[in-house]
């Protein structure tokens, strides 16, 4: 932090590497395959009913149903480059993400491996089946989707992925040097001064189930639902607004708040804290997720893996948020702590 005398100190915005952080090439690489792999299968396994079945299938398609039958309609050469390029866009889009995820956040990259995966198995089998559902008819209105297909669709997305997350792999465990303190000795501030911290995090978890979210609201538009679809859409920019979070540290306690949204936000005020520290969190592990989380003595806002300020509250709960240069964060509240006990 900078300051001086009387003024204010302000934390830096940025946000630091984490130590020890990113995924190891070895496991990117396999992670990357596991995605690809079940995409181009899918791909390929789509190409060559498409071909082997040509001249069995209708000049229009039937590519959309509901509870009544079919209700929207594509030539072949739309159905083929539609079914082409979700399935190779998703499968670049995917990848990029998984490459993305491990950058400092090894969990999130494991998480987006399964869900790229089961993304693939769940696509491949509904594609071939709505070709498969137009085999042999004179009226594509003719055409029937059996539900069972988008019961078995779902069915292997589920074991696709949970495969994918074991084939995975568990993440390196931290080094000891990256385990957290539990207490951070306080930032002695001189009779007057004033300090404030401030940072911002995101979640790569959260950006990515937007992300998704979105992508799945596109692939409904593509078929014709816009209803659905743009509930889904509004769905995935609400996730990643909230993605992200501003950490601030001051004089009347801690707030966590959307850079760009006014509301959601919590505060903890200085005078129900009776101490801070520093440590390490894992979402899964210690919250069973990633976003507001509550659990037995503790509450906090975990967007990420890594470093986390930890506040110690007077009625013995724990409050927490995930972000980077938290010692500096939980120095600065037990400096303000102690001058308050002091009168000061």
């Amino acid at each position: 932090m900078t300051g001086n005398g009387s003024g204010e100190r302000r934390g830096a915005t940025g946000r630091g590497a984490r130590p020890g952080g990113g995924a190891a090439r070895g496991p990117t690489v396999r992670r990357v395959a596991l995605v690809a792999v079940p995409f181009v299968a899918a791909l390929t396994a789509y190409a060559v009913c498409f071909a082997a079945w040509r001249d069995r299938l209708p000049a229009r398609l039937a590519t959309h149903f509901d509870g009544g039958g079919a209700d929207g309609f594509q030539s072949r050469a739309a159905a083929l480059w539609t079914g082409v390029g979700v399935l190779g866009g998703l499968t670049v889009l995917l990848v990029a993400f998984v490459l993305f995820a491990g950058r400092g956040e090894p969990p999130a990259q494991r998480l987006a491996t399964a869900i790229g995966a089961g993304t693939a198995a769940l696509l491949g089998p509904l594609l071939v089946g709505l070709l498969r559902a137009n085999l042999d008819v004179a009226d594509p209105s003719d055409a029937v989707l059996p539900a069972w297909l988008i019961a078995v669709g779902f069915a292997a997305a589920l074991a696709v992925g949970a495969l994918a997350w074991w084939l995975a792999g568990a993440d390196p465990a931290p080094r000891p040097d990256d385990e957290a303190r539990a207490v951070t000795p306080p930032l002695l501030l001189k009779p007057g001064e004033s300090a404030s911290w401030s940072r911002q995090v995101g979640s790569r978890a959260l950006v990515l189930t937007g992300v998704l979210t979105g992508l799945a609201a596109l692939l409904l538009a593509v078929f014709g639902r816009w209803g659905p679809a743009s509930v889904m859409l509004g769905g995935a920019l609400l996730t990643g607004l909230l993605g992200s979070v501003r950490v601030t540290v001051d004089r009347r306690g801690v707030k966590v708040a959307s850079p760009l949204l006014p509301r959601p936000r919590v505060r903890v005020p200085l005078e129900r804290i009776t101490a801070a520290g520093s440590r390490e969190i894992s979402p899964l592990a210690d919250f069973g997720g990633w976003g507001y989380r509550i659990r037995p003595g503790a509450s906090g806002v975990v967007l990420r893996s890594g470093p986390a300020l930890s506040v110690r509250m007077e009625n013995g709960r724990e409050f927490v948020v995930t972000v980077d240069d938290s010692a500096t964060a939980a120095a600065l509240l037990n400096g303000l702590l102690d001058r308050r006990r002091a009168g000061g």
